[in-house]
C-alpha cells in the first residue's frame, strides 16, 4: 500500500494536505499497511496542521474483535484525528 499526500490551496491562500489511503484486502494484510500511514501522517503533520485523512483500509473493527489491527488503527486515530 502507498498513501497519496495531496496539498490543497484554497482561493483565499488556504491550505490543507490531504492523505488518500487504499489497502487492497487481496494483497496486504491489514496490520502490513500502519507502516506506510503513519510515516505518511508524520510528515504531513511536520509540514501542516491542517490536514485530512481518508481512505479505506478494507477492515471492520467493530466486526473483527481485538485484534492487532484494531488497536493499531485505533492508536493512529488517537494520535492523528482530532
Amino acid at each position: 500500500m502507498e498513501p497519496i499526500c495531496i496539498d490543497v490551496k484554497g482561493h483565499n491562500n488556504s491550505r490543507f494536505l490531504v492523505l488518500a489511503c487504499y489497502r487492497s484486502p487481496r494483497k496486504y494484510e491489514p496490520t502490513d499497511i500502519f507502516q506506510s500511514i503513519y510515516s505518511a501522517a508524520e510528515s504531513l503533520f511536520n509540514i501542516k496542521n491542517e490536514r485530512l485523512i481518508i481512505g479505506d483500509l478494507n477492515f471492520n473493527m467493530y466486526v473483527n474483535g481485538n485484534t492487532e489491527a484494531d488497536f493499531q488503527l485505533t492508536e493512529f486515530c488517537d494520535r492523528f484525528v482530532v
